[in-house]
């Protein structure tokens, strides 16, 4: 079976630049799918497909209402099963956590991914639902922390 691995760790720590760096350097079609904030205050966090995309209304994932994120579980359905399920050499998850939690048809196709034989490399949030506990529990799952510390010479790969 496949290895799959997913980076965790803090906020801001470098998580999805590792990733970009390490793709930047790849050819081969790479699928999935990145979330994005949609403007500098991040008011607005949209999924996109992991190499193109532009925010708009219909990808919206959550939005900020007087201070709080209010997840879009049905943009999650709606959109992320199809970018789960499009040919690729690798399949990128950038990132998994809570605003899906209600989102079931997504995690769904989350899991569905894990048993098949595309390498998936994605981002999983630290914090415990079921549905990430889920993912990080998978038997073909790896999960590395990236630190400060061993962000520049973490050996992904």
């Amino acid at each position: 079976m496949t290895e799959h691995l997913f980076l965790t760790g803090d906020i801001q720590v470098g998580k999805s630049t590792l990733l970009r760096r390490y793709f930047a350097e790849k050819k081969c079609r790479i699928g999935g799918f990145r979330s994005v904030w949609g403007d500098s205050e991040h008011r607005t966090l949209h999924l996109l497909p992991y190499d193109s995309g532009i925010c708009l209304e219909e990808n919206c994932i959550a939005e900020r209402t007087s201070g709080k994120l209010i997840p879009h579980p049905e943009v999650f359905d709606r959109i992320g099963p199809t970018l789960l399920d499009l040919p690729c050499d690798i399949l990128v998850m950038d990132e998994l956590g809570f605003l899906e939690n209600d989102a079931h048809d997504f995690q769904a196709a989350v899991l569905a991914a894990l048993n098949r034989n595309t390498p998936i490399v994605g981002v999983i949030k630290p914090r415990h639902t079921d549905f990430l506990d889920a993912v990080r529990s998978h038997r073909c799952v790896r999960i590395v922390e990236v630190t400060i510390e061993n962000r520049e010479t973490l050996p992904l790969f």
